[in-house]
Formats: structure tokens, sequence, C-alpha cells
């Protein structure tokens, strides 16, 4: 019962490498801005951008269940909800992040999650469920994410001015200037 120094200098390497390693990953993913971390007195405003494209999803959603599907445009009918899933899907991870004071940022990750995420509805699903896979409905998960995130670049500068301390400084050191 006697006290282990090997052990629990091992033991502490290892957790000392895994959090090292955690960093690594991170460091790589905010150099690369496939991920960014915002302050909290400027993070509340992204949030509510991807709760407004969550109901601009579901509205849409809810308009052609109900009402544009039944003119039988094609379109309409077989791939403009998978669109929105495309939409829904990273604004959904997005706030799920936000727990974590971190956020998706980029095209490059929300696409690969998104492409992983509709190869497994459409050909692993039908496994076990009775559905059709659909190839185009891939093509339109992709296409809504891209919507999606260009989207979200042009609303984050937009907010990031109006929010940024640092730019704030800025602006008002340039007016006493001129």
């Amino acid at each position: 019962m006697g006290y282990d120094v090997h052990n629990n200098h091992t033991t502490l390497t290892r957790r000392r490498n895994n959090y090292v390693q955690k960093r690594k990953w991170q460091r790589w993913l905010y150099r690369n801005n496939l991920l960014c971390s915002y302050s909290a007195n400027c993070f509340f405003p992204f949030i509510v951008g991807d709760f407004v494209f969550i109901m601009l999803g579901v509205t849409g959603y809810l308009l052609n269940r109900f009402y544009i599907s039944s003119y039988s445009f094609p379109f309409f009918t077989n791939h403009f909800n998978d669109l929105l899933a495309g939409i829904i899907f990273p604004a959904y991870i997005n706030i799920l992040l936000a727990l974590h004071r971190k956020r998706l940022k980029g095209y490059i990750i929300p696409l690969i999650i998104i492409l992983i995420a509709g190869l497994f509805w459409e050909y692993v699903t039908p496994l076990y469920r009775h559905c059709i896979s659909d190839p185009k409905d891939i093509v339109a998960y992709v296409a809504g994410t891209f919507v999606y995130c260009t989207s979200i670049k042009l609303f984050d500068k937009r907010i990031k001015r109006i929010v940024d301390p640092k730019k704030q400084e800025t602006v008002q050191i340039n007016a006493k200037n001129e």
C-alpha cells in the first residue's frame, strides 16, 4: 500500500501529453480560422443569429409541408426540405458549441460534418428504416450548408463591427484624430 512514485509520474505525464495534444489541435483550428472563440460580452448576437436561422428553416419546412409542396413543384416536393436541413444542422451545432464558448467558422468543417451526416442519412439509415436513398439529397444538404456558411460569414462581419470593443476603440481614436 505504499506510494508509487513511478506510477504517479506516468499518470501525470500522460495527462500533460493529452492536454498538450488537445491544445495543439485547438491552436491549429484557430490558426486556420476553422474554429473561433468569442468573449462572453459579444457571444450573444451570434447565438441569436443561429437561432434565427433555425426558426427560418423550421418556418420554411412548415410552409413547404403544408402549402408549397401541394402545388407539385419538383424541387419543393423532393429537395427543398433537404436544403433547409443543410441550413438548420450547422446552426444547431453552433448553438451546442456556444455552451463551450466555441463556434464553427469558415466552410471546411461545416461542409465535412454535413457530408458525413448526409452520407449516414442517405446510405446507412435505409438499412434499418423503410426509406429511399437519394444522392441528390446529399447535394441539397451541402448546398444548404454553403448558404448557411456564406450568410453567417456576412452576418458575423456586421456583428463584429457593432460589438467588437477593439474595433470600437479604433473608430473612436480615428474620430478624435480627425
